[in-house]
């Protein structure tokens, strides 16, 4: 695939996303974000709808940094779809635990800023 599927710009951090950061989980919702859940979110803002379906195998480029998806939850396609909404855990784990989770390889997150992008990519 040599176009990303769904494209997507941080616009804003939660004021406790560092502490998911470290955990190595990142909460994402599009705008607009619940009240209660703007704080541990990643906010964006699509500039692109999806039009693909997140897989294992799939790329995730985080400002710039690309990381492999290993397992893809039930609900995490149309969270995303729906929502904006996307949770990843940053584990390497094979298989979904939750229903939306996407868990991607055991890799330190990505610093993320204002401005930066995340792009979802099919399998090379």
């Amino acid at each position: 695939m040599s176009e990303p599927y769904y494209r997507s710009t941080v616009v804003r951090l939660g004021a406790e996303t560092a502490e998911f950061f470290q955990g190595g989980v990142l909460i994402f919702f599009a705008e607009p974000v619940p009240e209660q859940l703007e704080s541990v979110s990643v906010i964006h803002r699509p500039s692109q709808v999806l039009s693909g379906r997140l897989e294992p195998g799939h790329t995730i480029c985080l400002g710039g940094v690309r990381i492999t998806v290993r397992a893809v939850g039930e609900l995490a396609n149309e969270n995303l779809a729906t929502l904006g909404h996307l949770v990843l855990y940053f584990d390497g784990a094979t298989s979904a635990l939750l229903p939306g989770a996407v868990h991607v390889d055991a890799v330190p997150p990505p610093p993320l800023h204002p401005g930066d992008t995340l792009e979802l990519w099919g399998a090379a």
